[in-house]
């Protein structure tokens, strides 16, 4: 994800932030309704990360505004100085509380993710993925039942199922989507036009750093103290998958290798996480180390750190380095905790080593 927007003097305190809220047409992104008027300057935040199933959220706070009901709102940072002009997210307006005063009405709204298009959505028969059917071919049909903009890797489309998939009632359609890149070896995001990404999930190791924190450097963008939380003591070592479908019964396991310091090679016990599937496809014991793999690589961290920053134009998954007494830790972007919509542009950032 590495952009060129990286390159710029972000740790350049005195830059001039500022935002224009743009209301949009919910059956066509495209089509704009004019800009929003009536933004109260404090308040409004935008959070990113990983450890959500729709990757994004906001607040925003209107007053005696022009807001068009059921408008989705793209909120553009700009910096006039770096002729810079992209936006931070789009979304979808939630709920909304009003107040009445003597200064006015002031509204509250909470802003959603594009992808609750997918997470709220849901089967209601059984939903039937055929053998032989193409990862390819259900995501065009979630494409096309969604009416949001895809951007697909061509990675996406090559996997396919070797038996029948069948998905509950009430499954929605964002986890089925999940289910179904994963056989791609893929995953899923959205960006800041509403798009939804899907992309190779490439193993962090193997991708190079697009921005280093120093905290001792004389231009850090680091506000304030480092939180570090390591959770090696604690961390889940193996992963048991286990199938049960009528008579037939899978199991498979993975365990951390030697050299993490979260094994039972250097930490002298183990801590097992068993999980049990509804859906193996193909139902075979691979399938099931397969997934735990998975599981374990998701679980096992050495550590977390946790700052105030100011804003760099980072995004969840994005490999970074942080160096702390001349030690270089490599990590990704797991969290841009409450970007702060107004001058001074900041937020929290949390880190997980890889």
């Amino acid at each position: 994800m590495l952009s060129d927007k990286l390159s710029l003097p972000w740790d350049k305190s005195g830059r001039m932030d500022r935002f224009e809220f743009e209301m949009l047409d919910p059956r066509d992104l495209t089509k704009s309704r004019g800009t929003l008027t009536g933004v109260v300057t404090t308040g409004g935040t935008i959070t990113k990360s990983n450890s959500m199933d729709t990757r994004t959220i906001g607040t925003l706070k209107l007053r005696d505004s022009n807001y068009i009901k059921n408008s989705l709102i793209r909120v553009w940072h700009i910096v006039d100085e770096w002729e810079l002009r992209y936006p931070l997210g789009t979304f979808y307006v939630g709920d909304i509380s009003y107040t009445y005063g003597k200064g006015g009405e002031t509204a509250s709204l909470s802003l959603l993710s594009t992808l609750v298009n997918l997470s709220d959505r849901a089967y209601t028969k059984h939903y039937t993925i055929n053998s032989y059917t193409t990862t390819g071919d259900v995501i065009e049909d979630i494409r096309t039942e969604s009416g949001l903009e895809f951007k697909v890797d061509a990675m996406a489309s090559s996997g396919f199922y070797l038996s029948p998939v069948v998905y509950d009632y009430g499954t929605t359609v964002l986890e089925v989507l999940s289910d179904t890149i994963k056989r791609a070896n893929c995953r899923y995001d959205v960006d800041g036009y509403g798009h939804v990404l899907i992309t190779q999930d490439v193993d962090a190791v193997n991708i190079g750093a697009v921005y280093t924190f120093d905290p001792d450097a004389p231009k850090s963008p680091i506000v304030g103290d480092i939180s570090i939380t390591d959770t090696t003591g604690t961390a889940v070592s193996t992963v048991g998958v286990e199938y049960a479908s009528g008579d037939v019964y899978i199991s498979g396991s993975q365990t951390l290798d030697n050299g993490s310091e979260a094994s039972v090679a250097q930490r002298g016990r183990d801590v097992t996480n068993i999980v049990s599937t509804s859906e193996m496809s193909p139902a075979l014991g691979s399938e099931a180390v397969r997934q735990a793999g998975e599981i374990l690589a998701g679980l096992s961290e050495a550590a977390t750190y946790s700052f105030k920053s100011l804003y760099l134009p980072l995004e969840p998954g994005d490999v970074v380095e942080l160096v702390l007494r001349g030690t270089r830790h490599v990590c990704t972007v797991d969290t841009l905790d409450n970007i702060a919509l107004e001058p001074g542009l900041n937020c929290t950032i949390t880190l997980k080593e890889i």
